[in-house]
């Protein structure tokens, strides 16, 4: 296996990193009482979980222990961190337009409103009496 979300899939093989990142240092018979999985599918898990970099073995023979290995991880988080970025951006860009259109329905508002008041003094200041004599 060489991806990490075809690891991840699996339900047994997030059980057993969930095990893995509550018991560091877990050994393949306390990750089958933790987990309560066989012996052959806390094996099948192990295998995934360690091709793909997600998990880390130490010791030899009857003393392996299995650890979460951060490393594997973080070409994965990286692309997921990308993902919410372009997410968050394409957010922020559809606020703004939205404010953008606000302001500028506020602005042409005003704009009328202002209008009429303009056009209201200027027809109290001029008499056209007046302004017909001159």
């Amino acid at each position: 296996m060489t991806d990490i979300f075809e690891a991840i899939a699996k339900a047994s093989n997030r059980l057993v990193l969930e095990v893995l990142a509550q018991k560091p240092e877990s050994t393949k018979a306390s990750l089958i009482t933790d987990t309560k999985l066989t012996a052959l599918e806390v094996e099948t898990c192990l295998a995934d979980l360690v091709s793909n970099k997600l998990a880390k073995k130490s010791g030899s023979g009857q003393s392996i222990k299995y650890s979460i290995s951060p490393a594997g991880f973080t070409p994965y988080l990286t692309w997921l961190g990308k993902v919410a970025e372009k997410q968050a951006v394409a957010s922020i860009e559809r606020q703004l337009n939205d404010v953008g259109e606000k302001v500028g329905t506020w602005l042409a508002t005003s704009a009328d409103w202002v209008s009429a008041k303009v056009g209201e003094q200027v027809q109290l200041d001029i008499d056209p009496k007046r302004w017909g004599k001159e």
